[in-house]
């Protein structure tokens, strides 16, 4: 169950950085900017990366001690890597606007 959940976010975020890229999601961050959520960007950032680093820790075996803490490290690199070559293709596209600090939410 937590694997098809997993599953399903990871095509959410892949759906949502498409969207992004393509110029899909300016209006509804213009409307949290409206709404006067502060960083609504970064904030953005932190769940939906942070979220998915937390459901892939836990589905490839959070449970065993042994390895628990390693695991947790491999992801965060792993993740963070993929996050980073993300915001760093943003200098190639004219409908994205590359930001060291989204990489630190990241």
């Amino acid at each position: 169950m937590l694997r098809n959940i997993t599953i399903a976010y990871g095509l959410l975020l892949c759906l949502a950085v498409t969207a992004a890229n393509f110029g899909y999601l300016g209006g509804f961050m213009s409307w949290l900017h409206s709404h006067h959520v502060p960083h609504a960007d970064k904030v953005c950032h932190f769940f939906l990366v942070g979220g998915f680093t937390f459901l892939v820790t836990a589905t490839l075996g959070w449970h065993n001690p042994r390895y628990r803490y390693r695991l947790a490290a491999m992801t965060i690199v792993a993740v963070s890597a993929l996050s980073s070559m993300e915001e760093l293709s943003q200098t190639l596209l004219a409908t994205r606007r590359f930001d060291t600090k989204d990489m630190l939410c990241n």
